[in-house]
């Protein structure tokens, strides 16, 4: 029951959004050129995760096995999230001069570690015995997996909150819906 019903239908949607999305990023990069390597990056984070959907959907009937048990699978999805990551920072760090940067990264790093923490210590910690949790390298990917995406999230609030709401162009209000969503 790897990919039946809706699942069939989730298990090819999906892909093949990623493949199209990464492929507009990529013309939007050639076509104008601004900004092209945090966008790249970007593009590349969302080809990643196309790649991974794809895994996920033929996994189970190919292999015979859970996709969620695979450490691989896990392992493509948080390297899709660190090139998110990357291309966030990247287009942070490019219009620096709206902020302070250092003291920006400080407050944004300290907010990604509580709201970890938080999810964490609070929500997830009836559920793992620590000890157990730690030796098993599908939690370990998923706890980092966490981390980024709260990196993600802090950052792109951020970037969108600081800037100021008359000048923050349409592309930056979608990606931002995308990155929330």
């Amino acid at each position: 029951a790897y990919c039946t019903g809706r699942d069939l239908v989730g298990n090819i949607l999906s892909p093949f959004l990623c493949f199209v999305c990464t492929a507009f990023i990529l013309h939007g990069v050639f076509a104008h050129g601004k900004r092209w390597f945090g966008w790249v990056v970007a593009s590349l984070g969302i080809l990643i995760w196309g790649i991974a959907e794809t895994l996920w959907a033929v996994w189970g009937p190919l292999l015979h096995q859970d996709p969620e048990a695979s450490v691989f699978l896990s392992c493509v999805y948080m390297l899709a999230n660190l090139s998110i990551l990357v291309s966030v920072l990247y287009l942070a760090l490019y219009d620096r001069r709206r902020w302070a940067s250092f003291q920006f990264l400080l407050d944004i790093s300290a907010i990604s570690f509580l709201l970890t923490g938080f999810i964490y210590f609070v929500i997830l910690n009836r559920f793992f015995d620590h000890l157990i949790f730690f030796r098993n390298p599908i939690n370990v990917s998923r706890l980092v997996s966490l981390i980024l995406n709260m990196f993600i999230l802090s950052f792109a609030i951020s970037i969108i909150f600081s800037m100021n709401r008359k000048k923050v162009p349409f592309f930056l209000n979608l990606s931002f819906l995308g990155i929330v969503l």
